[in-house]
């Protein structure tokens, strides 16, 4: 019995009408695009870091804040997109490993999969998550072991 309800309702819809619903369905059901999409892999939250005692994994790289003039400021790592949009790094956010004379560095590991992406920069936030100042754009390192480090000066 629903077989020929199934078949009377085609019948007053037309195939057409039928693939039409079909398609329509289908495309909901694809994801739309989004930034995250273009972003390149990255280490996820329990990436082991350099400067925080934990090990890292034999092959990688590193990639290193020096701020003159810092406190206790938040640090993180952006990626810029193809339409030039700034996209927070979640896994790369923190505040300073160490800060001596002034000077805070925050270093993280990076994995061989991302050697040489290119459009990173540094952000640093004050106490209420204000940017204090964004660092030159860089690339990651291209080779295991190196470290690619970049300096800003911060307000005192």
């Amino acid at each position: 019995m629903k077989r020929n309800e199934f078949r009377q309702g085609l019948q007053r819809i037309g195939w057409l009408g039928f693939a039409a619903l079909l398609m329509s369905v289908g495309m909901l059901l694809i994801p739309m695009s989004s930034a995250q999409a273009d972003l390149p892999p990255r280490p996820s939250t329990n990436t082991p870091v350099a400067g925080t005692g934990g090990t890292n994994p034999p092959g990688g790289g590193w990639i290193q804040l020096r701020a003159s003039n810092a406190t206790t400021q938040t640090v993180m790592v952006q990626w810029q997109d193809s339409r030039g949009v700034w996209i927070d790094i979640p896994a790369w956010r923190g505040q300073f490993d160490v800060i001596e004379n002034g000077v805070g560095v925050k270093t993280w590991w990076v994995d061989p999969a991302q050697f040489g992406a290119p459009n990173f920069r540094w952000v640093v936030f004050d106490a209420k998550g204000q940017l204090l100042t964004p660092s030159p754009v860089f690339t990651l390192p291209t080779e295991k072991n190196q470290t690619v480090v970049v300096q800003v000066s911060l307000t005192p």
